[in-house]
């Protein structure tokens, strides 16, 4: 398989503009690839990829990464359950990310019923 280099920002703002389906979803891999899984969620979007969002996500939660955890909820619309929040919050901790396990937690605390 051929290696997809990964535009800069600005082509990236304009190819989010014009490509859907197979192509946003060739874009979405080479950001992945190449680390920049903030830049992927957009055209995994346009893909839609629901199986690699959630994969994303899942990532999120596991490493404690609330600012991305945040980013796909403002891409997919799809909320954060209370328990996601409490375990990104535990990963977070565990991982030494003090401000982002607070940021979960008070984010769980928001979520309850």
């Amino acid at each position: 398989m051929a290696k997809h280099k990964v535009p800069d920002p600005l082509k990236l703002r304009h190819l989010l503009e014009s490509q859907s389906g197979a192509a946003a979803g060739r874009t979405a891999e080479a950001c992945l690839a190449a680390g920049q899984t903030i830049d992927a969620i957009e055209f995994l979007v346009l893909a839609d990829e629901t199986e690699k969002l959630e994969a994303v996500r899942q990532d999120a939660i596991s490493s404690g990464d609330v600012f991305l955890l945040r980013a796909l909820v403002r891409a997919t619309g799809v909320a954060v359950e209370t328990e996601q929040w409490q375990a990104t919050a535990e990963a977070a901790e565990a991982a030494g990310k003090l401000h982002y396990a607070a940021d979960a937690r008070r984010l769980a605390e928001s979520t309850r019923d």
